[in-house]
């Protein structure tokens, strides 16, 4: 990783514009952490990324910052961190006012990741997570813990269901490079007292490193 060069560049597709979508480039006004296995998504039109891998020593990092686009620039806030970790899994749930439960309130979810240093890309060893935390925006600058995952997992992919009300869990690895093609569900209404549930349906095909993408979002 050492030899790369890390950008403070904020890349944007258009899909709109052009015959196959447009790409632009921006300079972010505010630096933005050299980091890479980050877990970030958007809530409100701000970009939010955590964790990740330093990328001149390889240890995990617990730092979290968002990125706001119509400002160019990132936070300063200094945001409650996560536990360190890289390679977590990651989703934001975004209620709308359509949904069956639009006074949830929007959460960055993370779960699993690796908490070891490893300076290589891609990683040559890794210590699995099983912890669930997540940040409620717009409340007080803290996190809170769910419970842990039936079993820890590195890079698993995870999404929301609006109209189950849960948090989906995909694959991942239970150690490295050993793909997992198992799923697992979380209630979200109280996450801190729910339950986590396996999936009676496995993925396809054992997978890590990938996304979950919802369709009707």
């Amino acid at each position: 990783m050492t030899t790369g060069t890390v950008f403070n560049s904020v890349y944007k597709f258009t899909p709109s514009l052009g015959t196959t979508g447009t790409w632009t480039t921006k300079t972010s006004l505010n630096s933005i952490a050299a980091k890479i296995d980050m877990a970030g998504c958007a809530i409100d039109g701000n970009i939010y990324f955590s964790t990740g891998r330093f990328y001149s020593d390889g240890s995990s990092q617990s730092t979290s910052d968002s990125y706001i686009p119509t400002a160019n620039g990132t936070t300063t806030i200094t945001e409650a961190p996560f536990t360190a970790r890289h390679g977590a899994g990651y989703a934001c749930y975004r209620p709308a006012s359509t949904d069956p439960n639009p006074s949830d309130p929007s959460m960055l979810i993370l779960v699993g990741g690796s908490t070891q240093t490893n300076l290589l890309q891609p990683v040559t060893s890794t210590t699995e997570s099983a912890l669930v935390e997540y940040y409620v925006t717009g409340n007080t600058n803290t996190l809170s813990t769910a419970p842990v995952l039936p079993s820890p997992r590195y890079m698993p992919a995870a999404e929301i269901s609006y109209q189950n009300r849960a948090l989906y869990v995909f694959g991942g690895t239970s150690q490295i490079n050993s793909a997992t093609n198992t799923v697992y569900s979380l209630v979200l209404g109280n996450p801190i007292s729910s339950a986590w549930t396996t999936v009676n349906t496995t993925m396809p095909i054992a997978r890590f490193g990938h996304k979950a993408v919802i369709l009707n979002r």
